[in-house]
């Protein structure tokens, strides 16, 4: 049973787990950060994962379950310690936590355990890059959902766990090259959690916020009313000021995408003026200067401001945020390429590998990105061969998956080195399709400085 039978202590975990589920994440920490009962040991545990805090949370339950807890509770503790294992790249621990959760919540039939039992499984296939079995066991949570079994008073509720596997759907979807299901398991998961007994203002925002990418890249997505509807619910806890900011930053890139809208322009300074996450600063700073060089301007205020900022971050714990670094050097490069080199250096001598749970890992985003900025680096340091060929490299991955916006500042660069009417007519196509978008002012301006030779 999920019971406290001192007051004091019932009322205090009450009360953090009101913290939890609002995303309010050090408000919860600091309301049982002292109490040694099992359910509020396993709350800790699960808001340091919240946190980005995996070892911490393994630390914290192999020191803390007892052989004399409730089955039912430690098998949920042990779920736990098996989804921090994964994003950790420990799957073969985290399997085995998995087994023995599995055995345990036998003797606890609890619908929500079951359901979290499941996700478990389905996150370890998807680290594991299984998608075929994240698919079946997410699938399979769904129908348990929704067989009509009452729920016994277990941490999440069901509407959360619906939402959870709805999520893995959509990144096996977008490991797979489906945008369009990806879009749709999405918007269905933010649908189950605002209409859930219990809102996970979290996982609402986090999903959110991989929409918003979605939204960022692709031009087939376009429900920007959708995201910034819901985005409009994320509330002004510090857990999620980062995750706000992000999909803040993914709506006004994807305006600035159809018009030159100074307006948006501006919101994205504002942003890169106040994130608390440097990562996301950086990206709306560099972000905003790419905006002004398309209108033949630029300014190595900003730049060196970006640069500044980039070296108070210990990039080893950045995780994918990591990627500011690529947008830095892509805006260096034409400018300064010791600098870009350098920027990139520090990229490629980050330790820490990526979670194996980041869609990162998965599509080619990320290898495109990299293959693009040394594209644009090796072109600024004369080595016309090398650049060709990661620029290229960076083209037909970014087309192959529908990223048309970065497909076209590629062949911009290509057409530009090689004189191919390929390239040049991709990108005069894709102008025409924005004909008023920064995007469309950086194909024209290439066009001019095309036909004049130079």
């Amino acid at each position: 049973m999920r019971t406290l039978h001192d007051q004091k202590v019932a009322d205090s975990y009450n009360t953090a787990v009101a913290c939890y589920w609002r995303g309010d994440l050090h408000a919860t920490l600091s309301r049982i950060d002292k109490q040694l009962d099992a359910l509020s040991i396993i709350l800790r545990a699960r808001t340091l994962r919240r946190l980005r805090q995996d070892e911490q949370a393994l630390d914290l339950l192999q020191k803390a379950v007892r052989a004399n807890w409730p089955p039912g509770l430690v098998a949920e503790a042990s779920i736990v310690q098996a989804m921090a294992l994964t994003r950790l790249n420990r799957l073969a621990e985290a399997k085995g936590l998995h087994e023995r959760a599995r055995r345990l919540a036998v003797t606890s039939p609890s619908v929500d355990l079951q359901l979290e039992l499941l996700n478990c499984e389905s996150l370890i296939h998807f680290a594991a890059q299984d998608l075929e079995s994240t698919r079946k066991v997410a699938l399979a949570t769904l129908a348990a959902a929704s067989n009509g079994a009452e729920p016994r008073k277990c941490f999440v509720p069901v509407e959360t766990s619906k939402a959870f596997a709805l999520d893995l759907l959509a990144c096996a979807a977008a490991a797979s090259g489906s945008n369009w299901k990806q879009a749709i398991y999405s918007e269905a998961a933010i649908d189950v959690l605002e209409k859930g007994k219990v809102f996970d203002a979290c996982m609402h925002a986090y999903i959110l916020e991989t929409l918003s990418c979605l939204l960022r890249e692709v031009d087939a997505y376009e429900n920007v009313r959708f995201i910034a509807d819901h985005a409009a619910r994320i509330g002004e806890q510090d857990s999620l000021k980062g995750l706000r900011a992000r999909i803040q930053h993914a709506l006004e890139f994807k305006r600035l995408l159809t018009a030159p809208d100074q307006a948006a322009a501006d919101r994205l300074a504002e942003i890169g003026k106040s994130s608390a996450e440097i990562p996301t600063r950086m990206i709306a700073i560099l972000d905003g200067e790419r905006f002004k060089r398309s209108g033949g301007h630029w300014s190595g205020v900003t730049l060196d401001r970006a640069c500044k900022l980039s070296e108070s971050v210990s990039w080893k714990d950045t995780g994918d945020y990591r990627s500011a670094l690529l947008v830095l050097a892509r805006e260096l490069a034409p400018v300064s390429t010791a600098r870009a080199r350098r920027v990139m250096d520090t990229y490629g001598s980050i330790p820490t590998a990526l979670s194996p749970t980041l869609l990162a890992n998965f599509n080619s985003r990320r290898r495109s990105q990299e293959a693009f900025v040394w594209g644009l680096v090796y072109r600024a340091e004369g080595q016309k061969e090398q650049a060709v060929a990661k620029l290229k490299e960076a083209f037909e991955a970014y087309d192959a998956v529908g990223y048309r916006w970065r497909a076209t500042l590629a062949a911009v660069e290509l057409a530009e080195l090689t004189g191919s009417q390929y390239f040049g007519n991709f990108a005069m196509k894709e102008a025409d399709a924005r004909p008023n978008s920064w995007l469309a002012r950086r194909v024209h301006l290439s066009r001019i400085r095309v036909a004049r030779g130079g």
